[in-house]
Parts: C-alpha cells; structure tokens; sequence
C-alpha cells in the first residue's frame, strides 16, 4: 500500500506536486512527512496527506489545489471568476444550473460549455 502526500508551494498552500510514499516508510502522516522532509532536505517545504478514496480533506489533491487548515479540505482550482465555491461539498458551482442538471437521461447526447463572459451555458 501507499500514501500521498501533497507538497505546498514554499510558504504558501498551493499544491505543486504529490508524492507517494509506501506503507512501511508512512505508517503515519507524520511518519510519510518525515521522511519527505528527509528526503528533499529543504526548510521550507512543507506536505499534507491526500487520500484517493476522498474519505479526508475533501479531494484528492492535484497541481494547483490549494489546501485550507480552517477546514482541512483541499479545493480544486476555481474554474472561472464568476463560479462560488460550494462549502458543504467543497467544488465551484456555476452561478446558473447546467441544462442537463434535472435531465441526467440526456447527459452524453447534448454537449454544453461555460461561457464566461455571459455568465451561462452554451450548447456544442
């Protein structure tokens, strides 16, 4: 089994890499930071453990997320300016509902994209 973990840009908590350490060198988040630390031998990078199956922090982390101590999740990078970011579930919402959102049975048929600058959703 492995662990990932999550690398901060220096003194900030924009995520730049992720890293997986097997079970035996991470027992332990603190353990799997250790060794990182260990590893890339600098003082100002700094991890946290990210989890595939999403059961902590929210996402999985990627290149560009960014992570929030208040709330320990980590959040996807806001898409577009005028998109809210959803705090019970941690994902950017558009600020009009997708065309399909009460019609799953034409998902895959009919193709939309976000159009910034009118604030709405556009057919392919």
């Amino acid at each position: 089994m492995t662990k990932y973990f999550a690398q901060f840009n220096e003194g900030g908590r924009t995520v730049v890499q992720v890293h997986c350490v097997h079970d035996n060198l991470a027992p332990t988040e603190a353990k799997g930071i250790e060794f990182l630390n260990k590893l890339f031998k600098k003082d100002n990078v700094e991890f946290k453990q990210t989890f595939k199956d999403r059961s902590q922090r929210a996402h999985f982390a990627s290149k560009g997320h960014t992570y929030d101590d208040d709330n320990d999740v980590f959040i996807p990078e806001k898409p577009y300016p005028s998109w809210t970011l959803n705090t019970e579930i941690w994902n950017w919402e558009a600020p009009v509902a997708h065309p399909l959102a009460d019609d799953p049975t034409k998902l895959g048929a009919e193709t939309y994209y976000w159009d910034e600058p009118s604030t709405s959703w556009k057919k392919q």
